[in-house]
Order: C-alpha cells, then structure tokens, then sequence
C-alpha cells in the first residue's frame, strides 16, 4: 500500500472550478473519507488521483512517486463506482478474473484462483461465483465490483459512493463489513460520499469538502466536536445542529429577539477569552436539555413538533424567530403545545463569528 498527496491541485471545466486548490497527504493504510455536498469537487478529485481525468494543475503523489503525468494503468489504482460496471454476460468468478488477465499484469493461473478465492472468502460471495451477474441484487453486485477491486491488490483502494443506491439495512451492513475490509488489508482507502453518517461511522480522519475546496481535514470526533465554522458544524451532525445569533454581554448569552437570557458559566467565560457582542451560537440537539418542571437556569418553550424515532425522541420547539430540536431519552414523554423548560450544555456551546462564520473557540 501507499500514502498519497496532493499538491495544489486544480481541476477546471471552462470556467468551472472544480476542484481548487487541494492540498492533502492521506497516510499509508488510512481510510480516509471526502464529504460534502454534490458537486463539490470530491468525484473529481478521485479521477484525478486515478488519471481518469487529465488537464490538472498541481501534483499527485502516490507513495514517493510523483504519478501526475502516469496513465491509469501505471498507477495502480483500483476505483469502486456507485454504479457496479461489471460484464453482465460473465459470471462472477469471471468477472473477478477479468482485470487479472490484462497484458499488463499477466498473472499466473494458479495466483488468480488464489486471489478469487480469497476474495469470494472475504466478502462472503463463494455460493455466487458461477451465478452470472445480472442475477445478482444490488448488495451482491456491489460485493463484487469491490471483490474485483481487492483482487488486483493495487496500491489504492478507490471508493466513489459505492453504497449510496443501496437500501438503508444494508448500506449499514456493507459499512461495517467495508471497514473491516480495509483494517484485514491493511489498505490505503480514499471513499467519497455526501452521506456525513457513513463518513463519520467509517473514517480514520474526514476531510469536508465545499466548492472545491478542503474546508477542514481532521478526526471524525474534532470535526464533530470542534467544527472550524458554520458549514462544516451544518453539514455534520444528525439531525442537525442548532443556530441562533446570540449576543454574549456582561457574562450574560441572550437569544436575539427573544427576552431568554442564560447566565454564561465562568469555564465558558474563560473559554470565550472575553469575546463579547453578535455572534452565532451553535448548539447541537443532543446537547439541550429539556425537563417539565421549572429549574434555575432553565428557560420556558412551548412544544411544535415530536418525532420518535426509538431510541430517542426529537423535540422540536421555537424560540422566535428560531428553530430548536432537542434530542430526549424516549421515556421522556410530551405532546404537542405542552410548556416545557430547556437549557444548554455550555460547554460544548460553539462561538462563530457574525461575518466570517469562523469558529471562535
């Protein structure tokens, strides 16, 4: 396996941006996961990495290997689509074979039957390697799009929102099973997908991606817990977190609009290092804390809306002119218009800036 990076990489279609800009070393065995919205530049960003796009400004780096200006076949690369690209009229040990049989690599025989079988073993798909592909479902299709992939034993593994047509079960299951997958091989996996849970349920480190550039590069935990502005706190999370603007004044955060006012803890005060007027305050769901009765600190709301959803119920309510959701224990029981008192976890508050949206703290 091998480390990879980008240096300044810019991708442009006419005057469409793509990708702008990129700098980023992904470590050798890391699953490292691109998120962000559609479009913004994470697709592009693999066909680049793999020489299926051309025409880029900038350098790639495959191990200590500047590969900017090798074919796709040189550099040795296996890339995992959302659509499954298999040959529909070979069967799936067929298929498997197929990019071992290339004049590039000329793989003895006896190696492609070990490498098939290995894989089939893997991923669970020994009963299906003489059942054709088109017989297959889509999890089964997609074990074997990523079972090619493993067969080649490439450098790196590419994942291009192989899960995303898959149903919600078993987009689940194909998760834990990819990760597993990547741990057992020790590889180097960059995966792309807009879907924050499966980046955030998989990755070593996330790299949040908007308008074609990296917004912030980091754990799954910082990312979630220590966003570096507005977007990425936004795009992360489910369900979403909450903003208001608040106005921080005399160690005093007050909902603006709105007559709630809550006392700023000193370790808060500290935290914030004085910062003081209009800010954006964020505050994720999991982190409000409802009750029935009235407690020092707590602030009064009126119920809009209950989702149960099993586990936990989501309590949403308005402070106007905003928005809240609360995520609750499911034993806490409430309808529609009830009074109900919330306050918040001060510590895990997030201060953003007015006009740069940036985080503060």
């Amino acid at each position: 396996m091998a480390s990879i990076t980008f240096e300044n990489l810019t991708k442009k279609y006419d005057d469409l941006t793509a990708v702008n800009d990129l700098n980023l070393s992904v470590n050798d065995g890391e699953f490292y996961v691109m998120l962000g919205p559609t479009g913004a530049g994470k697709t592009t960003s693999l066909r680049c990495l793999s020489g299926l796009d051309k025409d880029y400004q900038g350098s790639v780096y495959i191990g200590n290997s500047n590969v900017t200006d090798w074919s796709p076949a040189h550099r040795d690369v296996a890339m995992v689509f959302q659509q499954y690209s298999l040959y529909p009229h070979l069967t799936v040990r067929e298929n498997l074979e197929f990019p071992l049989k290339s004049k590039i690599r000329m793989v003895p025989q006896d190696e492609i039957e070990r490498r098939v079988n290995y894989a089939a073993a893997t991923l669970k798909i020994v009963d299906l390697l003489d059942r054709k592909t088109d017989k297959l479902s889509g999890g089964e299709m997609q074990r074997v799009s990523i079972g090619r992939a493993i067969v080649r034993k490439p450098k790196v593994f590419l994942m291009d929102e192989p899960l995303s047509s898959l149903d919600a079960k078993l987009r689940e299951a194909l998760r834990i099973e990819l990760k597993r997958l990547q741990k057992e091989l020790g590889a180097t996996l960059i995966y792309v997908t807009h879907d924050q849970v499966e980046a955030m349920s998989m990755a070593d480190r996330v790299g949040i991606i908007k308008e074609g550039q990296l917004i912030q590069s980091d754990t799954p935990h910082k990312v979630y817990n220590e966003p570096k502005n507005t977007f990425v706190a936004g795009f992360v999370g489910s369900p979403k977190i909450n903003f208001f603007d608040g106005i921080v004044e005399n160690g005093r955060l007050t909902i603006k609009g709105s007559p709630h006012q809550f006392q700023l803890e000193s370790e808060i005060l500290e935290k914030i290092r004085g910062i003081t007027g209009e800010l954006i305050i964020g505050v994720r769901p999991e982190d409000i804390f409802l009750t029935h009765e009235a407690q020092e600190g707590a602030c009064e709301a009126k119920v809009y809306v209950i989702e149960h959803m099993g586990m936990e119920n989501l309590i949403s309510f308005h402070i106007d002119p905003y928005h809240f959701k609360a995520a609750t224990d499911s034993a806490f029981e409430v309808n529609a218009n009830d009074k109900i008192y919330f306050r918040f976890a001060q510590e895990k508050l997030h201060f953003f800036d007015k006009n740069s949206e940036e985080n503060l703290v």
